[in-house]
């Protein structure tokens, strides 16, 4: 059994050695890349698995609402953030973060509830919401240099 994992291991070591010589980059890209999966997982927990019924309901019509939906959105990007980034670029990059994501789901909200009853374009507007989220989440590292 020993002998096995020491075989893995190796084989592992040595792919990445070669992954090296013939990709110089390919580190830098997979860090790049690993970031933007933990950063988007962190944008999914925030924006569905912690929003409540409630906000979701009511953030369309209700700043108080929004605004808390946001504040709770924020908690798991800034987890993520922490790990990724030194405090300084973290904070800068969450409360950016939060501003836009105050701003698209300000409209965004709006429109969909005013097609809710048209699967059509309701979902295609919440498909669009979330193309705006990532393009906010992953073009504020490449603009703060992360």
């Amino acid at each position: 059994m020993k002998d096995n994992r020491r075989l893995r291991f190796q084989a592992a070591f040595e792919f990445n050695f070669l992954l090296t010589i013939a990709f110089p980059h390919a580190e830098v890209v997979l860090s790049e890349v690993i970031t933007a999966i933990l950063i988007l997982f962190a944008h999914w927990v925030g924006d569905y698995a912690l929003q409540t019924s409630a906000m979701a309901l009511r953030k369309y019509k209700s700043i108080r609402w929004l605004t808390l939906h946001v504040l709770v959105y924020a908690l798991p990007v800034l987890a993520a953030s922490i790990l990724l980034l030194p405090w300084p670029l973290a904070a800068s990059y969450v409360g950016a973060n939060a501003a836009l994501h105050w701003i698209t789901d300000f409209c965004t909200s709006k429109i969909a509830h005013r097609y809710k009853e048209n699967p059509r374009i309701y979902f295609p507007i919440l498909g669009f919401d979330q193309y705006i989220h990532a393009l906010c989440l992953l073009g504020t590292l490449e603009l703060l240099g992360a």
